[in-house]
């Protein structure tokens, strides 16, 4: 970590307003030394915030679809910087509280636009960055139909302060955060031979590249380290996150030094047939199909003649969140010979990425099954069926291969859910998330194909498993308890924003123990982005956790492992959060928890990652 005395970069920046411009009081400003572009945002509670910042321009008209056009603006101008911009089109509303807590009121096709939060920090700290602050880019979830850089439970302000040298812990970990907007839906992932052709297939993953590139262009201005960029995302955001290291298969890759991926490594379905047949829909409900089909030019044409709105209206129908509709994840990233020239699990296996570490993980439950409704043998059978939509007819009965290594014995019912129910939703849970994961993290651990030193090992690779919720008495009023920690179960934690979930009404009277788990987990990420690690000896990070696999080391000042490197060599570590037994976990054997060790994670993703189920899983 390159900890220096007395930083000029951030300071700098919040100091100096555009020449010609009065700096008013209460404001914060941040100019480029070059173009003389200053930016105006606001201060609030320690930390400085510019809001709605405009990356690229307006996507309306010709420009739907399209890969996005960088923005330019004239030197010598000011831009006010404190008010959100609009969201991406998607429905207006909230989407999944109490797992989200935004509620989207405004939207707009010129919706290209990101947030930056830094710190309010003195010019006499002495342990800032001396090249300007770690910069984690967050990309947000929402199966790639909803969200917005403004989610209330992923606001990073608690994350800043937190990370800010204080009298407890001389060392920390301050970092400016970006949130950032794409296209979402059949606006960002619209998929035809049309578009292919034109190169305009995976708008939204080209807009979040194109945000990332704005930020590696112009974050210096704001105090931050271009060379020191972290891209965090949850959910369909995490997935982008890996998309964006495997952009180009690695040919045109940008210079971001490690990933954070929670609940989303890889995504079944991605060279299924989802998003076509969704846009078929689209087509179809929007009456762009009566001249042509969803490959023809025309049916683009059309489709791009219609009001945002009323296109949002016509893909509306195509979201429901059932097994035989990827539990709501159809507008998926396409495998279009530009961008993403692969399947996911093909770049991986073939090494077609640059070295970065990773920080990935899950949560306990992760999804559920949707039907609460499960009861039967049979019916867990039919579920994975349809959900597991690459099977062929003839091999459907390779399905058992999968349910006998889930035996309902090792799932406990409970009031109001079947052992049935819990059986399939660990099915789940392992095929959509945590065996995907495995298979980036051991992909990452080999490192990329471009490495000739046989010597060399892959990046480090450290793996969380996240074992708490607050959202349990939510669900509970809801009338659906003992859904276990659900996917976002961690977001509260790693953002510390367990006070915007109390002023949403979801949450109440934390406990010191709720508090403190807080405190460490979000100082963990922060670790992350600063020093590359999650663990960081004598400060509030959690404590012990080493990379995932020992050949890679044990990391900046983390301890060694239990029983020694040695006796993990064949084995993967992952950090146990939250729960009664927190710390480093073997996956199995004798340095493992009980909380993973009964869920048999090397033999069912053996299973599940082999090529013949990858294959059926379709990415």
């Amino acid at each position: 970590m390159k900890l220096l005395h007395l930083s000029s970069a951030l300071a700098a920046a919040s100091t100096v307003a555009a020449q010609g411009y009065e700096k008013l009081p209460g404001l914060v400003y941040a100019t480029n030394n070059v173009t003389n572009i200053t930016w105006v945002g606001e201060e609030h509670n320690g930390v400085e915030v510019f809001l709605g910042v405009q990356y690229g321009v307006d996507t309306c008209g010709e420009n739907r679809f399209k890969p996005p056009v960088p923005v330019k603006l004239e030197p010598n101008t000011q831009h006010d910087a404190r008010t959100p911009g609009p969201a991406c089109p998607q429905p207006l509303g909230q989407w999944h509280p109490p797992l989200t807590l935004g509620n989207i009121q405004k939207t707009s096709e010129d919706c290209l636009n990101l947030n930056i939060w830094r710190p309010v920090m003195s010019r006499d700290t002495k342990d800032n960055f001396a090249d300007g602050l770690p910069v984690m880019i967050w990309i947000h979830g929402g199966a790639l139909w909803a969200g917005s850089n403004m989610e209330p439970s992923t606001d990073p302000s608690k994350m800043i302060v937190d990370a800010i040298p204080n009298s407890t812990y001389h060392l920390m970990f301050p970092v400016i955060h970006v949130a950032i907007n794409y296209r979402l839906g059949v606006f960002g992932f619209a998929q035809s031979e049309a578009l292919r052709k034109e190169g305009s297939e995976n708008a939204g993953l080209r807009d979040q590249r194109l945000a990332i590139e704005w930020v590696i262009d112009n974050i210096g201005t704001f105090g931050g380290d271009k060379n020191n960029i972290i891209v965090a995302g949850q959910g369909s955001g995490a997935l982008s996150a890996t998309m964006q290291h495997l952009a180009y298969g690695g040919q045109k890759s940008l210079p971001i030094k490690s990933f954070v991926v929670q609940s989303g490594a890889l995504e079944p379905g991605i060279t299924g047939n989802y998003t076509i047949n969704a846009m078929k829909a689209v087509v179809q409900y929007s009456g762009c199909n009566t001249t042509s089909d969803v490959n023809h030019p025309d049916a683009i044409k059309c489709l791009r003649s219609r009001p945002y709105q009323s296109l949002v209206n016509d893909s509306v129908p195509t979201y429901r969140d059932d097994g035989t509709h990827n539990l709501g994840d159809v507008w998926l990233p396409s495998v279009d010979s530009d961008f993403l020239p692969g399947p996911p699990s093909q770049l991986l296996k073939e090494g077609k990425f640059s070295a970065a570490s990773f920080l990935i993980g899950w949560t306990d439950s992760e999804v559920p099954a949707v039907s609460f409704q499960i009861h039967e043998p049979d019916e867990v059978f039919k579920y994975v069926a349809g959900f597991i939509t690459g099977i062929p007819y003839k091999e459907i009965e390779v399905i058992n291969d999968l349910l006998k290594l889930y035996p309902v014995e090792e799932f406990t019912l409970s009031e109001n859910l079947s052992s049935q129910f819990y059986r399939l939703s660990r099915i789940i849970r392992d095929a959509m998330t945590v065996c995907p994961s495995l298979y980036l993290a051991q992909a990452i651990n080999k490192g990329p194909a471009n490495v000739t030193d046989s010597t060399t090992q892959g990046s480090p690779v450290y793996l969380y498993h996240f074992n708490y919720t607050i959202l349990e008495p939510a669900f509970e009023r809801i009338g659906v308890p003992n859904l276990g920690k659900l996917r976002s179960s961690d977001i509260p934690f790693v953002f510390d924003t367990l006070d915007k979930y109390e002023q949403a009404g979801y949450a109440s009277n934390f406990t010191v123990v709720d508090t403190d788990l807080a405190k460490r987990t979000t100082l963990s990420w922060s670790s992350f982005a600063a020093s590359n690690g999650p663990t960081f000896p004598n400060t509030g990070t959690l404590q012990g956790w080493n990379a995932a696999y020992a050949s890679n080391g044990t990391g900046l000042g983390q301890p060694i492992y239990p029983g020694g490197a040695e006796a993990w060599l064949n084995n993967t570590a992952i950090y146990v959060i939250g729960g009664p037994r927190e710390g480093l976990s073997a996956i199995d054997g004798e340095w493992s928890y009980e909380e993973l060790r009964v869920q048999r994670l090397r033999e069912r993703c053996n299973l599940l990652n082999s090529d013949k189920w990858v294959k059926y899983l379709q990415y």
